[in-house]
């Protein structure tokens, strides 16, 4: 918990000004990386929306890649990165890359943590990507509020009495008609 709360003061920090998430994330990996532990790392999805433009730019840093809803099917926002204290440097700042997505009346985008995914029943079945995707076409129409609420109720009624074993982050976003 002391790298993710030095990653978020070094995140604050660094993004004032910079409209390139993959820049933010080439800084704090540059600042981190050097006092990770080799076997410590942290994933990153970052996202600029300026919504005059309604235009979401992404960068990850090996965080799950969010789902953009668009007429009514769902793909990856999928720029290339790798997670934050892998490499100290020049594979890193290479291989990082933003990726600007123009959103249109009625897209969602979903960014999610793997505690989503991973969230288990009491049989110890995962969630998984499917159940994801199902609750996301079926509320997305519905806007950002809608997906959010059927993802809480979809994991909420699968978990059951399971207890939650990783955090779970959900942001929706919705380009209004």
């Amino acid at each position: 918990s002391l790298v993710m709360a030095m990653c978020r003061n070094v995140l604050r920090a660094t993004a004032r000004g910079v409209d390139s998430p993959a820049e933010v994330l080439r800084h704090v990996n540059r600042l981190l990386a050097p006092d990770m532990g080799e076997d410590m790392f942290i994933t990153i999805a970052y996202l600029i929306l300026d919504p005059a433009t309604r235009r979401l730019t992404v960068a990850r840093a090996g965080h799950e890649p969010p789902l953009l809803f668009h007429e009514g099917k769902l793909s990856e926002i999928a720029p290339p990165g790798m997670a934050v204290g892998i490499d100290r440097g020049e594979l890193f700042d290479s291989v990082l890359a933003d990726c600007v997505q123009p959103l249109l009346p009625g897209d969602a985008v979903v960014i999610y943590t793997d505690g989503v995914t991973e969230a288990q029943d009491p049989g110890g079945r995962e969630f998984g990507r499917e159940l994801l995707e199902e609750a996301i076409l079926a509320s997305a129409p519905a806007g950002a509020k809608a997906i959010a609420d059927a993802l809480v109720e979809r994991l909420d009624r699968f978990r059951g009495p399971a207890e939650q074993s990783d955090d779970i982050t959900l942001i929706s976003l919705y380009a209004e008609r």
